[in-house]
Order: C-alpha cells, then structure tokens, then sequence
C-alpha cells in the first residue's frame, strides 16, 4: 500500500512539472537557450547571501563599537561568565570582571546603562554578554517573574532581601540543613505570593502578568493603530486577494514547496474559490476584532491595575498617549479615503465590498475609543480631532450627549444604560434616538441661554448636520454610488458598535437615591463590582442572543445586590 502510494505521488509530481515546463515553452519559446530547470536551493541562497552579508557587517560594527565602549567606560556591566573567580568577586561586589567590565559595589545595585543588575540572575551567566539596555532590563524583568513564581527569592534571600551567603561547608552548616532552611523559605515566599491581594498583580494570570511587564511603554498606546492598518489590507485584499495569491504562487520558494504552488494558483485563478477568497480575505478585521483578541484576553487575562485619579490625569497628559491620538485621527480618515477610492473604482464581487466596508464600520468602533479621549482633553486639537472621526461616522452630537451620559449613568434618565431584561435590538433603537434627543437638546438650551440665534455660525449643529452631509455629497460626487455606499455603510456598522458596547457595559446598573432625593456617586472600577464575564468581543457576540445574554448577565447582577444587602445589613447592625 505504501509503495503504491509512493508511486503515484511520483507520477503526480511529475504531471505537475510536465506540465509546468510545457506551458513554459510554449509561453516563451524565445527563452529556448534558457536551462529548463533552475535550482530552487541555489535561487535561495542568491538571496541569503546579500541579507548575510548585511548582517555580518552589522555584527563587525556592533563588536567594534561595543569593545571601544566597554574599554573605555566607568560603567557597570552583567556579571561576566568567563571565571568562577570573577562569578564570585560578583556576588561579593567588589573587583573587576573579565573583559574589562567593572562589577557593581553592592548586590542588585545600579549597573551600566541605568539598568539594575541583580547579580544573583543566572541569565546573564547564560546568555551572551551585551550593552544593550532593553535586554539588561528583559532578564531582569524575567528573572524577576521566575523568583515570583516559583518562590525562589526565599531560597536566594533572607526576609530582608539580602544575599544569603550559603556557601559549601560555610558557618558549619551542613548541606542537607541548609536545604531545609532554603526549602521552607521557598515555600513561606509561594504562600506569601499566592496570598497578596488582588491589587497588588497587574493581571490574573502569570502569563499576562509576563507580558504587561515585557510589553515595551511605546507598544503599549501603539497597538490601537492596528485597526486602521489591518482594515486596509481588508481593503486590498477584498480587491487583489486573487492576485496576490497568484503572484506568491509563482516564487520559486513557493514553488520549491511542492504541490503548494499549483493549488495556491488553483485558488487563484478558479471559481467561486477566487471570489470566496477576496469575501474571506475582506472580513480581516472583523477576525481581529471577534477572534484573535478574544482568544487574546482569555490567555493573557484581565488587566488588574486600577490607577488612581492623579495617575489617570497623569496619562491623559503624557506626551507618547497624545500622539498615538493624533497619529490615529489622519490614519483613520486616510484608509477610509483610499479604501473608498480603491472599492469604487475597481471591480470587486459585492460581497467582498460589503465584507470591506464591515471591516471599516468595525474599525470605527475604536473610532469612538480615540474620539472619547480626544473629547475630555482640554487642548484645541483635542477638540477638532475628536470632532472629525465624530464626522466620518454622522454621529457629532455624540460629543454633548456623551458628557451628559456621564452625569446620568446607570438612572432611567440616561438612553445609553441598558435595562434590565430589555434585549440589544430593543436597546439600540432606543439609545440611538436618545442620543440624538439629548445632544440637540444641550445644545438648544445652550444657544437660548446665551441668547444665540439659530442660524448663528456658533450653533454647533449646523455643524453636526452639514460636515456629514458635505462627506456624503463629496463621496457620491468622486466616486458615485458605490462612494456613497461605502460611507454610508461604515458609518452605520460604526454606530452600532458604538451602542452594543454601550449595552454590555451599562446593562442591569441602577444607582440608587439616597435619603435627598440624589443619585449616590459614581465609583470607579472597584474589584467586587459585577464584572463582565468575557472581554468586550465576547460579550457584544453573547448580546446579539437575548435569552443567553440575560441567562449569563442576570445571575450575576442578582449575586451582586445580594451581596451588596447582606453588606448594608451588617453596616447597620455594627
């Protein structure tokens, strides 16, 4: 059986390059004189050799520049690996390491490069010696998670944090009591660990914990970038999927694969497989959105860190968290621009259109993200970005609306705080109009109050109707129905991802009245209030079913204000 495999896997290969060569010859019989067959290792290695060579002079550049530095620098470096000598003059702080490197004065001091070297970390011993002060910080970083968790900071130091000095034979110690020593303290530092409180993790899982405090601070506010960027390769891909697929078909590391290449261009150029790969291909950020980071937050787990008031003002004025804002409002408006041209004036299936334009409105749900911060900054800028995404979607009134949602949040007088029992599909509608009800209203008893006539250029909703109405007509006009459509669609699926998050977050809350007839405050996130059960994705997919959606959420709200009685209960009883 096996043979018999072997062989007309043979024969098949054999059909496929026949073939090959065939349509080869007759496509360009000038090329005759040309060998009929090329090396697909030797194509692979004219290709490595520049990238080698690039990376060699790199690594010759980089050893000079280090050596010149390590030579002549007063700095501190990494334990050295090269001597049990130099190993040990570490731990006691003094003397020079090999390679010319100077060794800390005190254990876990200041090191080279602003990085403070724990001297006990056996990574340095195991990794090469380096300058580089984002991977001094790494190993530290996860030496740090290693002595976390697996309690070996009782076993490396005493309750005070210093060294232990457990060296072989010393004080008289013997070795199995030195062991047990270590061993208890081991395990007193994993009950300690595992019994810190909540607030002291920055996230329920060891995993995610590793990664907040990998994930370097310019990546952190970075990652919101990624919506824009994927819903454009949405966009081209809905467009030239096939092609792009067609053209990787044919490079000769592709086709060195084997039988990857001919079905990859059997994909290509067949249908309804083309078409099914451009609606597939269309969809990406919609992937994103409901797939990879769903499975995302579920193995890296909820974020626990809960910044106080001045650290929450503190980041809403640091520098790098404007720009990522900034560079997000002409990032956004430029793909949806070039997606708009590229879907309009190119053939593309309708359903690969509609698939784009989802993955525009799903982008825009991150739209409202960036425009909510952007609206409760205090600078110009602040405002007219904020104002323009709002623009893109039809949806400016949002910007005093929303603020009034703020002071009524979780009463029956606010439209965007779901209620109990009532479904999405009742809830959105409702909300919706609301909304609308609101912003126009603040903004009328606005104008009468300061005595502002209707038609005044300072009447903010001639802005809110005209600068939608402009886009709309300027998209009908450069790119016709199909323009229009786009914006139009977007805008809508934007909206609706505005208010399914809007559902999730406020549904079932109520604030109660105290004894003057007020509102109680509102709280900031607090560990024992109801959480949500999923990350956002999860729970907006869990929404659009009603009877699941109450199932899941109503048993926790009831678990909630039954622990909320039995607090008061006890309260007034002390």
């Amino acid at each position: 059986m096996l043979r018999v495999l072997g062989l007309s896997r043979r024969q098949a290969v054999a059909d496929i390059c026949t073939r090959n060569a065939a349509r080869m010859m007759s496509a360009a019989p000038q090329e005759a004189t040309a060998p009929s067959k090329r090396s697909a290792w030797r194509m692979l290695g004219i290709a490595v050799i520049p990238i080698a060579a690039i990376a060699t002079v790199l690594e010759l550049a980089y050893k000079k520049e280090d050596s010149g530095a390590s030579a002549g620098s007063d700095v501190n470096a990494p334990p050295s690996r090269s001597s049990p000598t130099s190993a040990s003059s570490s731990e006691a702080g003094t003397g020079t390491q090999a390679g010319g490197h100077r060794k800390a004065s005190t254990p876990g001091g200041e090191k080279g490069h602003r990085v403070a070297i724990d001297p006990s970390n056996p990574l340095h011993k195991m990794l090469p010696e380096t300058d580089c002060e984002f991977c001094l910080d790494t190993r530290e970083k996860l030496w740090g998670m290693m002595k976390g968790m697996k309690g070996l900071t009782g076993a490396k130091a005493g309750g005070d944090g210093t060294a232990a000095a457990a060296k072989p034979g010393h004080n008289g110690v013997p070795g199995h009591a030195r062991k047990r020593v270590a061993t208890r303290r081991a395990i007193k530092a994993t009950s300690t660990a595992e019994a810190l409180p909540p607030a002291s993790r920055t996230a329920d899982t060891k995993l995610g914990e590793l990664f907040l405090r990998l994930l370097p601070r310019h990546l952190y506010y970075g990652l919101a970038l990624v919506y824009p960027l994927v819903t454009a390769v949405a966009g081209v891909g809905a467009v030239w999927a096939p092609a792009i697929v067609q053209f990787i078909s044919a490079l000769p590391l592709v086709q060195a694969l084997g039988p990857v290449s001919p079905l990859l261009h059997h994909l290509a150029t067949t249908q309804p497989a083309a078409t099914l790969l451009s609606v597939v291909v269309s969809l990406l950020t919609a992937y994103l959105a409901f797939f990879l980071m769903p499975l995302g937050d579920y193995v890296l787990g909820r974020d626990l860190r809960n910044p106080s008031a001045e650290e929450a003002v503190a980041v809403a004025q640091d520098r790098l968290y404007k720009s990522v804002l900034y560079a997000y409002c002409p990032l956004h408006i430029f793909v949806l621009c070039g997606l708009c041209h590229v879907l309009s004036t190119t053939a593309t299936h309708p359903l690969a259109f509609v698939g784009a334009t989802i993955s525009a409105g799903v982008s825009g749900g991150i739209l409202f993200t960036a425009a909510h911060e952007l609206l409760h900054g205090s600078h110009p800028l602040d405002k007219l970005g904020a104002n323009a995404l709002l623009a893109a979607v039809g949806y400016m009134h949002w910007c005093e609306s929303h603020l009034a949602h703020h002071v009524k949040v979780a009463t029956p007088e606010d439209p965007a705080s779901a209620r109990r029992g009532e479904s999405l599909y009742a809830f959105i509608p409702r909300s919706i109009w609301g909304n609308i009800v609101d912003g126009y209203g603040i903004e009328v008893k606005r104008l009468r109050r300061r005595g502002i006539p209707l038609l005044s250029p300072k009447n903010k909703m001639l802005a809110w109707v005209l600068s939608p109405a402009a886009l709309a007509a300027g998209a009908y006009l450069v790119w016709g129905w199909k323009g229009l459509a786009f914006a139009v669609g977007q805008a809508v699926v934007s909206i609706l991802m505005l208010e399914t998050v809007n559902y999730v977050e406020h549904y079932g809350l109520v604030r109660e009245k105290d004894a003057d007839g007020r509102y109680e405050k509102l709280l900031r996130d607090i560990p024992e209030a109801p959480q949500l059960p999923y990350s956002y994705p999860g729970a907006m997919m869990v929404a659009l079913l009603p009877p699941l959606h109450f199932k899941i959420m109503d048993a926790r709200i009831d678990a909630y204000q039954a622990t909320r009685r039995q607090q008061q209960h006890l309260a007034v009883a002390e």
